[in-house]
């Protein structure tokens, strides 16, 4: 069996980029009993891949257009048999069409209709998605949730449509390290830093929390793009009010940017309290996995996906607003023996739930068995 993995187009000035795909994507090459045969198609540049049996193909176009083009006349070269691509749909169907033999599975990392406003899913969108899907002979979603939105939209292609969690496969070398971090009185925020992400009701939070707390400080480690984007001014504009700037010149409030994984995973170990307030639905919560594998106390919305991931090892927030938050981190400054629980059963439950190797394996018996 050939097969080839595909990555959809990055746009590294877009605020929607393939970074986290490739991330969660990887991890089902690298476990897979056919890596040494699987060949990755990505334009991501920093790929982060370190096992030399694996044939890499990473070109540079500046359309996506061309690298789709590119990826379906290489398939077409080396013969593939089954290919998985990420996300993109409509990468999936041109394959399909381009080359009808070839078994094509469509990984959907969230539809960002889908995850976030499924009540605004118009008949005219479903009948446009529904035209790249219908063809497509596996779907794998990273949550019931999006399994749910999705069968609930085109029941007729329901046996088709499958839940395949994200692992921790990308984290696993840092946690094989076995040296202890020690924990700081320290709150956490790991993501983008757009309106929809609750940054802003996150950062309202902190003036009052840290005058009630002082010994404790807070850290925002997110993904900026380019300087020109609307989402950077919004995060800035949020930076430039007066409080906020006092807790930056105090060093009670630090922001990092663009850091590798290996150091957003040490800082989230180095912490006790990790906030996830996300206000739309959230397709899975790569996030919220990382943050319980770092023995973090999770605080989290739940939305979407959200609540499969932590189950009932994390606070949950009623809604997410600035008073709620404060609330919920305060309950947990208070009570060092609920954070220490959650802590602890939210690390023991998403080691076992999302191992690598246990999903991987279901994986590659849907790739042999649908060879």
């Amino acid at each position: 069996m050939k097969i080839a993995v595909v990555f959809p187009y990055n746009n590294p000035c877009s605020q929607i980029n393939t970074r986290p795909v490739v991330l969660a994507g990887l991890p089902y090459v690298t476990y897979s009993k056919w890596k040494k045969d699987i060949i990755i198609f990505t334009s991501y540049t920093e790929t982060p891949i370190e096992f030399n049996n694996l044939v890499i193909i990473d070109k540079i176009y500046n359309s996506k257009k061309k690298y789709n083009k590119m990826v379906i006349e290489q398939l077409k070269q080396l013969q593939i048999t089954r290919v998985e691509i990420h996300q993109d749909c409509i990468l999936a169907s041109e394959i399909k069409k381009s080359i009808p033999t070839i078994k094509v599975a469509l990984i959907k990392h969230g539809e960002y209709l889908i995850n976030r406003f499924q009540e605004q899913f118009s008949l005219l969108r479903k009948i446009f998605y529904f035209r790249y899907i219908k063809h497509i002979a596996e779907i794998y979603c990273i949550s019931d949730f999006v399994h749910n939105s999705l069968t609930a939209l085109y029941p007729k292609i329901k046996d088709r449509i499958f839940t395949m969690y994200n692992t921790y496969g990308h984290i696993s070398p840092f946690l094989a390290n076995k040296d202890v971090v020690e924990k700081k009185s320290q709150i956490i925020f790991v993501g983008k830093p757009l309106a929809y992400k609750g940054i802003e009701e996150f950062l309202d939070s902190l003036p009052m929390l840290l005058s009630k707390y002082p010994t404790w400080t807070a850290i925002v480690v997110g993904a900026f793009f380019s300087s020109k984007s609307k989402y950077v001014l919004y995060f800035q504009k949020l930076l430039k009010k007066p409080e906020i700037q006092k807790l930056i010149l105090e060093n009670k409030l630090t922001i990092m940017n663009n850091l590798s994984s290996q150091e957003v995973f040490h800082i989230m170990q180095e912490s006790t309290i990790s906030v996830i307030p996300t206000k739309t639905q959230e397709p899975f919560g790569l996030v919220a996995v990382e943050s319980h594998l770092a023995k973090c106390a999770v605080i989290s919305s739940g939305n979407g996906g959200l609540k499969e991931i932590s189950g009932q090892h994390a606070s949950y927030l009623d809604s997410v607003g600035k008073e709620n938050i404060f609330n919920a981190i305060s309950l947990l400054i208070e009570n060092t023996t609920k954070t220490k629980m959650l802590a602890l059963l939210g690390y023991n439950n998403c080691l076992i739930k999302f191992s690598p190797q246990k999903l991987v394996r279901l994986l590659d018996d849907k790739r042999q068995n649908n060879a």
